[in-house]
């Protein structure tokens, strides 16, 4: 792995050539718990994801290195429904009117409020997985009325919160080579509970999607698992309780000479026993 602020360096130097592989599965993103808080309301999560200028992030934080995404599975896994990308485009105006129409006014310092409660969410970054781009998040969603309360936590704290239904908003990615991983994230058997660090964070509860998921992980037909799988990610964007990001990707710089180096299935591990030295 080679950290991103050294891959545009390696891109420039003749002496050297790059991979940047898109992983398959879920791409990085944030769960939005819909069973509390102020993230209860979809009109709600709908505002944070569209007051979210995700292209503006990617390359902020990634100099156009890494793409945002727009659905909650990346472009490079199997039964990938395009339909996503037309779900949530940045418009803070829209995103405005979604917090007008649910109550949320603006108040003092521009965070709004609803019968004397301010519209925050508590962002749990965890300390090994992007706690910069909390910052990003912070900054771009005050500006329609968001307080983004951002706590930076360890691996172990945020199982806790998510166990005992204590989260608003945490990071998530999940590496797959097929999209059946839908059904960890967003299966209603998956909800967590304490004692049982389960991932569906979202707290989704879609007898519908249940169903759908359940028949998509059996189907032996292609174009019948495609089409279930598009029915799940629609269900999904519908209920906005995943906010995706940017792909997720590993990074590697390797010495002009050699040749042969591919990855691996899920774009992830990187091949070796193939590379030879350029003649």
């Amino acid at each position: 792995f080679t950290p991103i602020l050294d891959m545009k360096r390696f891109q420039d130097d003749p002496k050297y050539r790059v991979l940047i592989g898109q992983a398959t599965g879920l791409p990085f993103g944030f769960t939005l718990n819909s069973s509390h808080g102020v993230l209860q309301d979809v009109r709600v999560r709908k505002a944070f994801i569209m007051g979210l200028n995700r292209p503006e992030l990617a390359e902020n934080l990634f100099f156009g290195l890494i793409k945002p995404v727009y659905g909650p599975l990346s472009k490079t896994t199997p039964s990938y429904w395009p339909g996503v990308e037309k779900y949530y485009p940045y418009d803070p105006k829209a995103a405005a009117a979604l917090l007008d129409e649910a109550g949320w006014k603006p108040g003092p310092g521009g965070i709004r409020v609803k019968d004397g409660q301010r519209l925050t969410v508590h962002y749990h970054a965890i300390s090994v997985i992007e706690p910069e781009t909390a910052v990003e998040v912070q900054a771009q969603l005050k500006k329609i009325g968001f307080d983004i309360d951002v706590e930076v936590i360890t691996l172990a704290k945020r199982d806790d919160l998510a166990m005992n239904n204590q989260d608003d908003l945490q990071t998530l990615r999940w590496l797959s080579g097929d999209p059946s991983c839908l059904e960890v994230m967003f299966h209603s058997r998956n909800i967590p509970s304490p004692g049982y660090a389960k991932f569906n964070w979202a707290h989704l509860k879609n007898p519908e999607l249940d169903s759908i998921l359940e028949r998509a992980a059996g189907a032996a037909d292609p174009a019948a698992r495609d089409d279930l799988y598009a029915q799940a990610q629609k269900i999904i964007m519908d209920n906005a309780v995943f906010v995706p990001v940017h792909d997720q990707v590993n990074t590697v710089a390797y010495r002009a000479d050699r040749i042969g180096y591919r990855w691996a299935r899920a774009q992830w591990n990187v091949r070796f026993y193939e590379v030879t030295v350029a003649k």
